[in-house]
């Protein structure tokens, strides 16, 4: 992609970690509620699980909302690996279509959508053995990211035909288009 005068770079973002912030899952009943720290130190654990996994760059979740959906994406975007949300809404043929377009390599799912996972991609049901494995209290060493790097891949609903893959990268988010005050009309 090039720049040209109708593009904007937007600044880089900072994050800061407020300990006592509450994160609250009202996924379950009662509602779970953890702290930034927590799910900080869940995340943390989580990545150095992904990274002992060999042969694995691009994990897709097939899951509702929840602290835990958080915690991979989150984990998949601070090891390098890309993270590829998956509507578990969408029909089971464009659903797989997803995973196999965005040649996924691991799927973590919850109990509910068992049924949707192909038998021929590794998985792992959340909330099981194959995740606590993966919760390491080994000390993280951060991988380095390029720019250019795929973060995640988001897919259309494939209203007219299949779904089309939305890729990021990990390199400063770039908005293109005219600007609002060009617009101004009058």
């Amino acid at each position: 992609m090039s720049l040209n005068e109708s593009t904007v770079v937007l600044p880089e973002l900072k994050v800061e970690i407020v300990p006592n912030a509450k994160i609250v899952d009202l996924s379950y009943s009662p509602a779970r509620t953890f702290t930034t720290e927590e799910a900080n130190t869940r995340i943390t654990q989580l990545s150095c699980g992904l990274l002992n996994l060999k042969n694995v760059s691009n994990i897709a979740v097939m899951s509702l909302n929840s602290y835990e959906y958080m915690c991979i994406l989150l984990a998949a975007t601070k090891t390098g690996k890309t993270s590829i949300p998956i509507n578990i809404k969408l029909p089971i043929e464009q659903l797989h279509y997803c995973l196999r377009d965005c040649a996924a390599d691991l799927i973590f799912y919850t109990n509910e959508f068992k049924h949707l996972v192909p038998d021929d991609i590794r998985a792992i049901e959340i909330g099981f053995k194959g995740y606590a494995d993966l919760l390491l209290d080994d000390v993280f060493q951060p991988p380095v990211i390029g720019e250019d790097q795929v973060h995640s891949i988001m897919y259309t609903s494939g209203t007219t035909g299949n779904p089309k893959g939305v890729v990021t990268t990990s390199g400063p988010p770039i908005v293109t288009g005219k600007r609002s005050e060009e617009r101004r009309v009058g």
